[in-house]
């Protein structure tokens, strides 16, 4: 088996599919911080501040998503490819990619690439974890007053 088999296009794919069930916590999370900004007139500075932090985090949380989204199908379809058909495959995917991107992805081979989700997914974590504090540290200033 090479580095570049659909086993490992599976741990991809994979990782993408773990992003998308943090993201539908992160938005429910979402929408708690959200509530708490809208009744922002009422409450003081410190607690619309935590509310935007943790909108913040939210927002990071989103965009990694959606980047981890991006790459679901991508590496879905590698997955079901024979191993001998996948480089060919990969390297349509960097042309492609190429003529509506403005950077060139070059030819990087898959096991770099499933690192780059990997790192994406990891900075999803911390960005739900930032969210999760902070709205836990919002709700405790209120149990406090």
């Amino acid at each position: 088996m090479t580095n570049d088999s659909p086993a490992l296009a599976l741990v991809g794919l994979s990782l993408c599919e773990a992003g998308d069930k943090l993201d539908a916590w992160s938005r429910a999370l979402f929408l708690v911080s959200f509530l708490v900004l809208l009744l922002g007139a009422s409450l003081g500075a410190r607690h619309l501040a935590m509310a935007v932090a943790c909108l913040a985090c939210a927002g990071g949380e989103a965009f990694l998503a959606w980047r981890l989204a991006f790459d679901r199908p991508v590496f879905a379809a590698w997955a079901r490819l024979d191993a001998d058909r996948l480089p060919g495959a990969q390297q349509a995917f960097d042309v492609a990619l190429e003529k509506v991107s403005k950077k060139t992805p070059g030819n990087r081979p898959l096991a770099a690439r499933v690192a780059g989700l990997k790192r994406l997914f990891v900075r999803q974590i911390a960005a739900f974890a930032g969210q999760v504090v902070v709205l836990l540290a919002l709700l405790e200033t209120f149990h406090v007053r």
